[in-house]
C-alpha cells in the first residue's frame, strides 16, 4: 500500500520550512510548521519535559502531523489527492475547519468530523463534479478565506503571495493525478 501520509507530509514540509518567527505570523516561533504551543501542548500529553520547538525532531514532527492533523481530519479515508488538499488545510486552519471546507463543498452537515455520511455525500458530489471540480470548489473556500484573513487583519497581506503559491501549487498536483 502506498504510503499517502508520507507524500502528503512531504509536500507540507517543503513549504513550512525551518525555524521561522515572522513578526506577523500569529503562530509565533515554528519550526517544520509546527507551533511553540502545539509542540509543548503535545510533549505535555505524553509526560515529556518542554523544551524549544528549534530541538524538535523528525520522529516528533511525524507524529504531530500525523496525530494532529492527518487522522482528525481522516484523510486515510480520502481518495488522491483530496487528502493532500485536505491535510494541508488541516495544517494551516485547523482539522474542523478543513473538514467542515469539505462538508461545505458536499452538502453535508458542517460538524467538523468526516464519517460515514460525509463520505457518501463525498462520492455523490465527486460522481457529479469530478474529481478536479470537487478539489476546486475546496480550494476556491479555501482562497475566499485568506482573503477574509486579510480584509480582517491588513497586517496579514504580508502572507498573501505566499498563501496563494500554495494554493496554486495544491492546484498543480490535482491536476497532475486528475
Amino acid at each position: 500500500m502506498i504510503d499517502r501520509f508520507r507524500d502528503c507530509l512531504e509536500f507540507v514540509l517543503l513549504r513550512e520550512g525551518r525555524v521561522s518567527k515572522h513578526k506577523a505570523d500569529r503562530g509565533g516561533l515554528t519550526n517544520y510548521g509546527i507551533t511553540q504551543k502545539t509542540y509543548d501542548a503535545w510533549r505535555t500529553r505524553r509526560g515529556l519535559t518542554l523544551c524549544s520547538v528549534r530541538e524538535i525532531d523528525m520522529s516528533e514532527v511525524r507524529g504531530i502531523y500525523q496525530g494532529e492533523y492527518w487522522e482528525p481530519a481522516k484523510c486515510r479515508l480520502l481518495w488522491c489527492p483530496l487528502d493532500l488538499v485536505v491535510f494541508d488545510s488541516a495544517v494551516q486552519h485547523g482539522p474542523g475547519r478543513a473538514s467542515r471546507w469539505l462538508q461545505q463543498v458536499v452538502g453535508a452537515e458542517q460538524d467538523g468530523r468526516i464519517g460515514p455520511r460525509t463520505l457518501t455525500s463525498l462520492a455523490n458530489y465527486t460522481n457529479e463534479n469530478g474529481k478536479r471540480g470537487t478539489a476546486q470548489h475546496y480550494m476556491d473556500i479555501r482562497s475566499a478565506f485568506y482573503e477574509q484573513i486579510i480584509d480582517n487583519d491588513p497586517t496579514q497581506e504580508v502572507f498573501r503571495k505566499g498563501w496563494k503559491n500554495r494554493v496554486d501549487a495544491l492546484m498543480n498536483v490535482v491536476k497532475a493525478y486528475v
